[in-house]
């Protein structure tokens, strides 16, 4: 986040002699790197979640038979953060801080059990 960039903007916006309102929205960068780090991530806590079990169980985890994933869109919350600008009441920059990265996304793993 370019907090001078944005300080700029604001500023510019400010002079105006209208009253404007405007927003500020912050989202991910790159989304594809997001959803891979998303699939990884799944197929990590899914491998360590079936050893879980299957020691629980008694038995042993095999080889990996399947994996279901349907590809589907992956949506990202993002911030969006109302500034109202006038004298007294801009946001400042120096407070707009933007939240983590939500997201959500489904994949199924089917393991042999041995």
């Amino acid at each position: 986040m370019d907090r001078e960039k944005i300080t700029k903007a604001m500023t510019a916006i400010e002079k105006c002699t209208a009253k404007p309102e405007a927003s500020i929205a912050f989202t991910v960068k790159d989304v594809r790197i997001m959803r891979d780090r998303i699939m990884e991530s799944a197929a990590e806590d899914a491998h360590r979640k079936a050893n879980v079990l299957c020691k629980a169980s008694g038995v042993k985890l095999g080889k990996l038979l399947h994996i279901e994933y349907s590809w589907s869109k992956v949506e990202f919350d993002y911030i969006d953060i109302p500034v109202w600008m006038g004298k007294g009441e801009q946001e400042s920059p120096a407070q707009i801080q933007p939240d983590n990265v939500e997201e959500e996304d489904t994949v199924d793993f089917i393991w042999e059990i041995i």
